[in-house]
């Protein structure tokens, strides 16, 4: 069975199968047909007959002759021209043998063709499909079929699990399923366009709201579900001056993980706070969080959407515990004045001695924060720059190796609270 599709969090996909339309081209573009439903349902012509002549019209492309026994679907006449192509490729179908019995699966309208994605076989092998026919044209039902999966961990796609005792419905029908213990359910129902509900035991676990269409008797749909826990985190931001904090990126993250600091954090869930600073955060699972939100240092920048590398951001995150599909809420934020950022440029004497030493560079620390210093390489114009730097008082110095190293320039001190120019000179 094709694996279920599903988006992170409380999303459904129904995955109404497409028509598979192979070309006559070397190149495979199509998919296997699942089953008998869906090899009917993609297919124009469905019947057996028995192969008659086979013509070979060009290099790699036949044209079969079948006598028509019985049809399916289509009207195909008492005798059937069908093409195909073999040439080694994988959507090929290889050369009728005159006198098989067939069943025929086949597309187009002006000419019928068929390959090995279409679902045609040898009767011999087409027992399932022949009862599923049968049934579906004497029942005048279609199907639907499909799985139910839970995401455990929403961040990983292959921790999703079966789901089983799921009641799935056709929304005001009578006709519902229930999902076994792999989580599959088949349901067979009249024609026509439906949308599918599904109703789990766990709170927390309902959705659904799926389109499906059944356009005429025996044809076929999928509908796979992917569930996650609808956990939800609330609160409210609100900016230094206690006003709200409009689309500000919030983010739960779970505890004991990185630090809500880091850009590559994994991220159960987010949200953006709306125009009155609230936010939602969904589709989270019950255990231990983090949420964090992240606001620029300067004014002038527009609050981030996400976190972009090279924004400089502080971040502050408080410890959650989400009940088993339960609810938090009120977890809110004061975010801090936001600092003003400025440029430090410079330049080093002794410049055009500087090719001799490529390693050459400039170092600023924050004498009152004693934050991380930050170190910039010399140009070959022994110019330096220094963008998005918080306001502070700065310990300036360079030297013409690695830190610590070489021939150092005397720090000076600068007070940032402004753009400014340094020089710094190297001692002969």
């Amino acid at each position: 069975m094709r694996p279920a599709i599903g988006l992170l969090g409380l999303l459904v996909v129904a995955v109404t199968t497409l028509l598979c339309a192979p070309r006559l081209a070397d190149a495979c573009t199509c998919m296997s047909a699942e089953g008998p439903g869906d090899a009917f349902t993609r297919a124009k012509v469905v019947f057996v007959g028995t192969v008659g002549a086979v013509n070979r019209i060009q290099d790699d492309l036949h044209e079969t002759t079948f006598a028509v026994e019985e049809v399916f679907r289509g009207k195909p006449g008492k005798t059937a021209v069908v093409a195909s192509r073999w040439n080694g490729g994988s959507c090929d179908y290889a050369v009728f043998t005159a006198g098989t019995r067939m069943l025929i699966y086949a597309i187009g309208d002006a000419k019928l063709y068929v390959s090995a994605c279409s679902g045609t076989k040898p009767l011999a092998q087409a027992a399932d499909d022949l009862a599923y026919l049968r049934h579906a044209r004497k029942a005048k039902t279609a199907m639907i079929e499909g799985a139910v999966h839970l995401w455990s961990d929403p961040r990983q796609a292959s921790e999703k699990v079966p789901r089983a005792n799921v009641l799935v419905r056709a929304r005001g029908t009578a006709y519902v399923a229930r999902t076994g213990a792999d989580g599959t359910y088949r349901l067979e129902l009249p024609p026509g366009k439906y949308i599918l509900d599904i109703v789990d035991v766990e709170p927390g676990l309902s959705t659904g709201g799926v389109p499906v269409e059944l356009p005429e008797i025996a044809t076929w749909a999928r509908g796979d579900f992917s569930e996650a826990w609808n956990g939800r985190i609330r609160g409210q931001l609100r900016d230094h001056a206690g006003q709200p904090a409009a689309n500000v990126f919030v983010r739960a993250l779970p505890a004991g993980g990185r630090d809500p600091t880091s850009l590559d954090g994994r991220t159960y869930s987010s949200a953006h706070t709306d125009a009155n600073g609230n936010y939602e955060i969904p589709v989270v699972p019950e255990g231990n969080y983090r949420v964090a939100v992240s606001v620029p240092f300067d004014p002038s920048f527009p609050v981030p959407s996400t976190y972009y590398p090279g924004v400089p951001t502080r971040a502050q995150a408080r410890t959650v515990t989400m009940p088993r599909g339960g609810l938090v809420e009120h977890i809110d934020f004061a975010l801090p004045a936001p600092e003003r950022l400025f440029t430090l440029t410079g330049v080093v004497a002794r410049a055009r001695k500087l090719p001799s030493y490529p390693n050459a560079v400039v170092n600023i620390v924050n004498t009152g924060a004693r934050r991380t210093s930050k170190d910039s390489a010399l140009g070959d114009d022994a110019k330096f720059s220094f963008r998005e730097v918080a306001g502070a008082v700065l310990e300036v110095h360079a030297c013409d190796g690695p830190l610590g190293e070489g021939t150092c320039t005397d720090p000076i001190t600068v007070t940032l609270d402004q753009d400014r120019h340094v020089t710094l000179t190297l001692p002969e």
